[in-house]
């Protein structure tokens, strides 16, 4: 008698949306390369900074720190969906609270950057 062995179908991992786009990648260009971007062309100013200028720096500031939280809690949150091990998922989510808690001290500090730049003014 002899036995026909059929192979199982290959289950193929799911493809990732964005191709080879690493999750490391992804974080450098979002905590790292995009803010300090958007910091570098809108916070410059060619002439005396007037009030105009202090908000345009103060907002590129902000800017770039939302690019930044949201960066790392959209990472988070892909992980889960994709239901990655615990461990990368805790380590990412404390790369989340770390960098959360950077920009958020970054958002304030613009603020009373702004505030004190205006006052000073006049």
């Amino acid at each position: 008698m002899t036995e026909t062995h059929t192979a199982a179908p290959a289950v193929s991992q799911p493809r990732l949306p964005f191709g080879s786009l690493t999750d490391g990648i992804v974080l450098v260009m979002g905590v790292l390369v995009v803010p300090f971007t958007i910091a570098a062309v809108f916070g410059v100013s060619n002439t005396a900074p007037d009030a105009a200028a202090y908000v345009r720096m103060a907002f590129a500031e902000v800017i770039a720190s939302t690019v930044a939280i949201m960066t790392v809690l959209g990472l988070a949150v892909h992980r889960i969906v994709w239901r990655r091990p615990s461990r990368s998922i805790t380590r990412l989510a404390l790369i989340a609270v770390l960098v959360t808690w950077w920009q958020v001290g970054a958002i304030i500090a613009a603020a009373a950057t702004l505030v004190d730049r205006l006052a000073s003014l006049g």
